[in-house]
């Protein structure tokens, strides 16, 4: 199993906070609390989250960071995302994606995708952004119920203006 494979496995999302102090600094939305760090090998996961319209649910904002390997560095990066959208394919029942799209991330190249589907009995909308900078890959990945995706979606862009690439 590829490295990438293996960070599939993992996943949430991030806080109304300012974080710096890792491979990267963004601005969250208010409400947002974390990051609870997890490193393992050779990806790092900061996870952010916070009160969802809905209750007992948290909308997840997760940065996903993974050295990515010699025999991995010629890998696309739409089999990248692909293969870290299986993660979250696998957790969902009537799961639904769009197609892939061309963007940036900071000031680098990225591919997304918008996701729908069911988990834990609710309905979900989500987006999965990844890039590529200095050998690692950069997957965010946020998620909220369907009914308070359109209010959260335009904070999220917002703060991911916000983004910038440490070194």
């Amino acid at each position: 199993m590829s490295i990438v494979s293996r960070i599939a496995l993992f996943f949430a999302l991030l806080p109304g906070i300012l974080y710096a102090g890792g491979p990267f600094t963004v601005s969250l939305p208010a409400g947002f609390s974390g990051p609870e760090i997890t490193a393992k090998g050779p990806m790092q996961l900061f996870a952010y989250s916070r009160a969802s319209a809905a209750p007992s649910v948290k909308a997840l904002f997760q940065v996903t960071v993974v050295t990515i390997p010699p025999e991995g560095r010629g890998d696309s990066l739409e089999k990248m995302l692909g293969s870290m959208l299986r993660g979250v394919e696998r957790r969902r029942s009537e799961f639904k994606k769009s197609a892939y799209s061309k963007g940036s991330l900071g000031s680098v190249e990225s591919l997304s995708v918008d996701w729908e589907g069911v988990g834990e009995g609710r309905q979900m909308q989500g987006r999965m952004i990844c890039a590529v900078s200095d050998g690692r890959l950069y997957c965010v990945h946020f998620q909220d119920t369907a009914s308070a995706w359109p209010q959260s979606l335009p904070e999220i862009e917002k703060a991911l203006k916000t983004w910038v690439f440490s070194k």
